[in-house]
């Protein structure tokens, strides 16, 4: 999918960007935009996966000052992101060098992530980059809230890089880096990266698209080695920070840089004895960022369940469509089944127990009737095949993964499946497999192959409901539950029949798959280790667990839902008020009535007593109402 950049900037207009031919933009000149007051509109950047393959293949044997001129012209709200490394001095260098070839384009702003833990050192060498290149605006960003070291301590306590480090390159450098973006419209960004310095950044392009955060990332100096840059900042007489003379070779927070050791690589001195290799900036989703996103789903299914709760439900709850009630006469008749002879629809199911009660329950109570359940269930799958007809020619009856054509259960559990106690217990033929170094027939030309699979599914109830408002009452009872991925169907009257939406309840979030083996030529043979089937089947238990947990929590507020009184109505359908209530209401209203009027005669130059007699006893009359 194409990387759309379309942003909106404050450092230039188009007179200022009279570029030669080179610059492949629309020139100020004899344009509504050329008026140096008008709002400027860059144009829109649309790069494809093939397009910037094709960018790092033009760009890889460029040299660094020819990339950074061809990215300041090709696109707009351009940035550099720096911590006033090595690299990111270089960089800086040479964009002021490019800014001499054109001083009437815009400038390449430095974006810096101030820690609140930085060096003093590099605090000290922001400043004599600021001396050295005072035409280029440094936009500092700190941790969201504080100003100081001491402020987020009192925040966030003490060492929070050792008590929770995830949640520090959050709080320090990727929410302030975000907000950096977001800020400042960043299009584009240049980084210090190179491959040189190893771990993730073996293998870095010169550019690539980062589509969590919706900017082109550009490592310009992607191909150089640290003596490269190091030659570089000696012989351009670059400001570095001072600690590089010290044996430090990267530079981050104090708390989590330590010199190098000659011979050791580059970046050896970050975070020495820990596995982490970056602060999160460059990384995918950290755990913390997926948590925030959990919560952030959180809170809106928890906003949903809320205005569910304020939907009052009309006085017809307690009443159903005739086409409701014979549709549910015919599906009771259907499952009235005795227990003793009630199964799961699995070809080797067992009885389906835990949720018999709840069936009951719900089909006993108006406007609801179950359509088809299973209880949550561990089992292994042999998917269907392709057979052939007699004629010769191939017939797709299932396919890869389908039940038809010969796809059967080996093994289906809806309880826990115990151990028994034996440590060793043989799971491959509990589970109707054989071991594939066992079976020493088979063919070496196979004839047929199908997949078997582990698999866990939670609880999932299909329910037939009279109305939209019992369909209502039925997922907020799923949600508060945590079925989450609980849905309806039909909630719109088709034709001249009322609605009477389908609710399945149910949650992806337990269920789990595993590949565990295959079939050839009519042997089922594992392809995993003993180990590895125990794994999955205390997976499996611990879900298990937690399936039972949900399927009591929604019970019991669906016994309290359908329990709970309804409000009465008058004929109008408005509720019934009871002798209080209406007693406070008229009180109000002629107190109200009495305000108003005393308003308007004292405008009119009137006296109070002129107020009518029926509405000064007003209040006095509410007090009467109801008794």
């Amino acid at each position: 999918m194409p990387a759309f950049i379309s942003q909106s900037s404050s450092q230039s207009s188009f007179q200022d960007i009279k570029l030669e031919c080179e610059s492949g933009y629309v020139s100020g000149q004899n344009s509504e935009y050329s008026s140096p007051s008008s709002s400027t509109i860059l144009p829109q950047v649309s790069l494809t996966k093939a397009h910037i393959d094709h960018l790092n293949n033009m760009l890889e044997t460029m040299h660094p000052m020819d990339i950074l001129r061809f990215c300041k012209v090709m696109f707009p709200n351009l940035y550099q992101s720096t911590a006033f490394g090595l690299t990111g001095l270089v960089t800086m260098d040479m964009l002021s060098k490019i800014q001499k070839e054109h001083p009437n384009t815009p400038t390449v702003d430095l974006i810096f992530l101030d820690t609140l833990y930085h060096f003093q050192e590099t605090h000290d060498l922001v400043d004599r980059v600021k001396a050295r290149y005072p035409n280029v605006p440094v936009h500092i960003f700190k941790p969201d809230g504080v100003n100081t070291a001491e402020e987020f301590e009192d925040m966030y306590g003490k060492e929070m890089w050792n008590t929770a480090s995830e949640m520090y390159d959050w709080i320090v450098k990727v929410e302030p880096l975000q907000r950096a973006y977001e800020e400042l419209k960043v299009a584009a960004v240049l980084n210090g990266r190179r491959r040189s310095q190893g771990a993730a950044r073996g293998s870095i392009p010169i550019i690539e698209y980062d589509d969590e955060r919706a900017v082109v990332k550009i490592n310009p100096l992607a191909t150089w080695s640290f003596k490269q840059v190091n030659d570089y900042i000696k012989e351009h007489n670059v400001p570095y920070n001072a600690l590089l003379d010290q044996g430090y070779k990267s530079v981050g927070d104090w708390h989590s840089t330590v010199p190098v050791k000659e011979g050791e690589d580059e970046r050896a001195g970050r975070w020495k004895g820990q596995a982490k290799t970056e602060c999160g900036i460059h990384n995918k989703k950290s755990r913390y960022a997926e948590f925030l996103a959990q919560m952030e789903q959180k809170q809106q299914e928890e906003k949903l369940a809320a205005a569910l709760e304020q939907v009052a439900l009309p006085a017809g709850l307690d009443s159903c469509p005739p086409a409701f009630l014979d549709k549910k006469k015919k599906i009771l008749e259907q499952l009235s089944v005795p227990n003793t002879e009630y199964t799961d629809a699995s070809p080797k199911g067992s009885v389906d127990e835990g949720i018999r009660d709840l069936i009951d329950e719900i089909n006993q109570s108006t406007g609801f009737v179950t359509t088809s359940s299973c209880a949550g269930r561990v089992s292994v799958f042999l998917e269907g095949r392709r057979v052939a007809e007699t004629n010769g020619d191939d017939e797709q009856v299932a396919g890869v993964g389908g039940k038809g054509a010969g796809g059967t259960w080996l093994f289906v559990s809806h309880d826990p499946v115990p151990d028994d106690g034996d440590e060793n217990k043989d799971w491959s033929s509990t589970l109707g497999l054989e071991d594939s170094n066992a079976v020493q027939y088979v063919t070496g030309t196979i004839k047929e192959r199908r997949l078997i699979h582990f698999k866990f599914e939670a609880m999932i109830l299909h329910v037939l409901t009279a109305s939209p408002e019992h369909a209502q009452l039925l997922l907020k009872c799923a949600f508060q539950a945590g079925f989450r991925e609980s849905g309806a169907l039909n909630i719109i009257p088709s034709g001249k029949d009322a609605a009477t939406p389908m609710v399945a309840i149910r949650t992806m979030g337990l269920a789990f798959e595993s590949l565990i083996g295959h079939q050839v030529d009519g042997h089922h043979l594992r392809l995993v280790s003993p180990e590895y089937l125990r794994t999955l089947i205390n997976i499996a238990n611990e879900r298990f667990a937690e399936n039972t947990k949900r399927i009591g929590r929604f019970r019991d507020a669906f016994r309290e839902a359908v329990s709970a009184p309804a409000p009465r109505r008058n004929p109008e359908g408005e509720e019934w008020e009871d002798a209080a209530a209406r007693r406070e209401r008229k009180r109000a209203e002629g107190l109200r009535r009495k305000a108003e009027l005393q308003k308007k005669h004292e405008a009119d130059g009137s006296v109070e007593d002129d107020i009518p007699a029926e509405v000064e006893g007003q209040e006095q009359t509410g007090l009467l109402v109801g008794l």
